[in-house]
């Protein structure tokens, strides 16, 4: 018996239940605003893209390609500026543009150094790798080849006289 008025009680909170959980308007705090310019700011940032071309330019100009990267001056879609000014205002597509060019910039400034250092490494890599076949060439025995006995060369043009 007690069970089954256990049972009954469950099921009758859980009936009262969405009517409990409901809050008056004015018991709820209202959504936080965020400043104008600063909501521009970081719509900016999350919308900066950079370009992978400095990538390319950083690696195949090295420090000239970092520099293009920094005096760039990227632009925003004109599609979002012109939402965004018909929806907030000048004032903040200003903002939003700003934080945009900045942003991207950074990016842009990143792809070329990543670049660069793409190149630097490579290079490293293939004088470490010459440096080691040299050294293992210097360690081997010289293997002279019969046919071409040094006394019958030419020392010029290392052609076999005959």
């Amino acid at each position: 018996m007690s069970r089954l008025r256990f049972i009954i009680v469950l099921m009758i909170m859980l009936m009262a239940l969405p009517l409990v959980a409901e809050v008056a308007d004015s018991l709820q705090s209202p959504a936080p605003q965020i400043p104008e310019y600063l909501l521009a700011t970081q719509m900016g940032k999350a919308d900066a893209r950079g370009n992978v071309l400095y990538f390319v330019a950083g690696a195949g100009l090295g420090v000239y390609g970092i520099i293009l990267a920094a005096i760039s001056s990227p632009d925003p879609d004109p599609v979002v500026m012109a939402r965004l000014a018909s929806e907030h205002g000048q004032n903040f597509t200003m903002i939003y543009a700003g934080s945009y060019t900045n942003a991207s910039r950074k990016k842009n400034l990143v792809y070329a150094g990543m670049g660069s250092l793409f190149i630097i490494s490579a290079f490293i890599a293939i004088s470490i790798k010459a440096n080691a076949d040299a050294d293992l060439n210097k360690a081997l025995p010289p293997v002279i080849d019969p046919a071409l006995n040094p006394s019958r060369l030419i020392p010029v043009f290392s052609i076999p006289t005959p």
